[in-house]
């Protein structure tokens, strides 16, 4: 049986994975863990990030987690060429082709299932760009695209390729250049 201590900490780790776009990024909560840090016979037992230090409290969470790293997608939707990290992420998007859409674009007629979702694309037709960069007064239509951008001010690069060690600030450059690696293996 956990403790109080355990039981906190262990739901904080497993409903926080690590920042990969997402990964579907827009729907993952933050890698912040609990503000208490876990008892060192708790932490002895737990599986490790060798890529950013979080802490799991199974092995299957952990291997689960460095998809985040890697880019791998091995949960594919039968019905268009769309895959995911997690089998949760899969079995959400299957309700995008079976559930209503109620609310439509005006402009070009395009529907979504979420207000918020419709009112992201809508962004599209209008130009607005609500997210700014505090440096360099830059702007973008989505949050995690300043998050991205925000990396080429501070340097931090946290999508290593596990090949050749090259490291990249966004997700969308991991995944092109694990296209060279993709194709050396026969």
């Amino acid at each position: 049986m956990r403790t109080a201590e355990e039981e906190t900490f262990t739901s904080v780790v497993e409903e926080a994975p690590c920042d990969e776009e997402s990964v579907d990024v827009k729907t993952e909560t933050k890698c912040e863990l609990n503000s208490e840090p876990p008892s060192e016979l708790l932490r002895e037992k737990m599986f490790k990030c060798s890529q950013c230090q979080l802490l799991f409290t199974q092995s299957s969470h952990l291997q689960s987690h460095l998809l985040t790293h890697t880019g791998e997608k091995p949960f594919k939707c039968l019905q268009c060429p769309k895959s995911f990290a997690w089998q949760s992420h899969l079995t959400r998007h299957l309700q995008a082709h079976i559930i209503e859409k109620p609310f439509k674009c005006n402009q070009c007629q395009e529907s979504f299932t979420l207000s918020s979702n419709l009112k992201r694309h809508l962004r599209i037709h209008t130009g607005e760009r609500p997210f700014k960069c505090s440096v360099c007064h830059k702007s973008f239509t989505q949050s995690n695209d300043l998050k991205v951008h925000l990396r080429t001010h501070t340097g931090e690069k946290p999508f290593k390729c596990l090949h050749c060690q090259k490291s990249f600030a966004g997700s969308s450059n991991f995944k092109s250049h694990l296209r060279i690696h993709l194709k050396e293996i026969p």
